[in-house]
């Protein structure tokens, strides 16, 4: 069930990004012209299409930082690791922890199958972000869905953890 769930989610994050950056190419042409293309506008905030190359960590930290990509690849790669560590040390019939733990694992091979694959001559083994979230005066840095899918799994894994637990008394 979790590599199921954890391909599945990697694939749609590869879709995703390659979509979005076509659709995007094809809509504006060159890279930065007339960014971003708006999508929704509900009122406090905008949802636009853009495409961006993020050679750091999240946020773009790093970014300036000349041996990023080594020290990226050895974070994702513990970080993975840990993840399939503890995918194997959680019971089997733990069904939302596993299920969060898979999402966990689709993001984080997203943004790590980017850095090894993705190639820009302008941004070399970049990941690749495409939605933005902004309002008048504010805007949320630029993000993919295997951003999301490491939000939401690392938020789902936590409340898994700390969520009260449901007791059945045994009757007699």
């Amino acid at each position: 069930m979790v590599m199921v769930i954890a391909t599945l989610g990697y694939c749609l994050d590869l879709a995703s990004k390659s979509m979005a950056f076509e659709h995007h190419r094809t809509m504006q042409g060159v890279f930065g012209e007339s960014q971003p293309i708006e999508l929704l506008d509900a009122g406090i905030a905008t949802i636009s299409l853009v495409r961006e190359y993020n050679t750091g960590m999240a946020f773009g930290y790093l970014q300036d930082f000349s041996g990023v990509l080594g020290l990226l690849l050895l974070i994702r790669l513990v970080f993975l690791a840990l993840l399939v560590w503890i995918v194997r040390c959680t019971a089997p019939d733990a069904h939302t922890q596993r299920i969060s733990l898979a999402i966990l694992i689709a993001g984080a091979v997203g943004n790590l199958s980017d850095n090894l694959f993705t190639y820009d001559s302008e941004h070399p083994n970049a990941v690749r972000d495409f939605l933005l979230i902004s309002g008048q005066d504010w805007s949320f840095p630029a993000f993919n869905l295997a951003d999301t899918w490491i939000t939401i799994g690392g938020i789902w894994f936590l409340w898994t953890l700390y969520r009260p637990r449901r007791y059945t008394s045994k009757q007699a």
